[in-house]
């Protein structure tokens, strides 16, 4: 059963309280609380910091915290206070929510690591895997977001490293978080069509791990994005950067500015993509 609109979202609540038992220097940094900390700062009052009328120092003061061998997580924080990170790169998580822009706007920060879990599984272990970065890491948390279902174990989750949901020859479709499981879906209609469609689900936009994407486009010629990001700064922005640079590669990308992203709209594009090659 697919999950309801907003269940990964509000998974995010309970995944803090079980990572905030593991780890006794975890503590939230919020201009709170919000549904998203409310829970955190009912069990935990004393490693929860409402930063209230103080907000414009949020990401600041976190970054303080840091320094002070704690592992905030920053949740609810004003886009703009990301820029008090360069040059200062707090191991410090922030979390942010369902946004057409955020992305393009964490990219720029030197040392960032960003990472768009795909579903709730994998939001669980980005974070805990960014409690041991060295640096600052921007994690999204969606809502809306399907459980994702494999016909066969995936490789393990790893920050840093995208993962090969399925093998293909004909074109590479790239996606991130909440359009996953459309993309699995789009992979399986393409199969049964004859079209075999690599699947790379990239979780770290930044830094993007270069060098298995570039062994899918020397295989397959064609890569299609899939996010729910602007075209501008986000997933395929990245993929095409590292491709221009590396290996140039015929592309097309899917994105907000689409619409809703979907199985039959991916299956169309990549379809169109494979006969194109295949003529080419």
């Amino acid at each position: 059963m697919a999950a309801n609109q907003t269940e990964f979202a509000c998974s995010f609540p309970q995944i803090l309280l079980d990572l905030a038992e593991k780890n006794s220097g975890l503590v939230v940094v919020s201009a709170g609380p919000d549904p998203g900390t409310r829970a955190f700062a009912g069990v935990f009052p004393d490693r929860f910091y409402r930063v209230a009328v103080a907000d414009a120092n949020l990401v600041e003061f976190a970054a303080d915290l840091a320094a002070r061998d704690f592992r905030p997580i920053v949740v609810g924080f004003p886009w703009s206070q990301t820029e008090m990170l360069c040059g200062n790169p707090a191991p410090l998580i922030l979390v942010g929510f369902d946004s057409f822009r955020d992305v393009s706007i964490m990219r720029v920060i030197p040392d960032m690591t960003v990472v768009i879990p795909g579903d709730e599984c994998e939001l669980h272990q980005a974070l805990e895997q960014a409690l041991a970065q060295n640096g600052p890491v921007y994690i999204r948390v969606a809502a809306g977001t399907e459980p994702l279902r494999f016909k066969e174990e995936p490789p393990g989750f790893r920050i840093g490293k995208l993962r090969k949901l399925r093998d293909g020859v004909h074109v590479t479709i790239a996606v991130c978080g909440a359009a996953t499981a459309a993309a699995i879906e789009a992979t399986s209609r393409l199969a049964s069509e004859g079209v075999s469609a690599e699947l790379l689900e990239i979780p770290t936009i930044q830094p993007i791990d270069t060098d298995a994407l570039i062994r899918s486009a020397r295989k397959t010629r064609g890569v299609l994005t899939v996010e729910e990001h602007s075209v501008s700064g986000g997933l395929g922005s990245a993929v095409a950067e590292a491709l221009c640079r590396l290996y140039p590669t015929g592309m097309q990308m899917i994105a907000a500015e689409d619409g809703p992203v979907s199985a039959a709209k991916i299956a169309q594009r990549a379809r169109a993509m494979a006969l194109a090659l295949e003529l080419a």
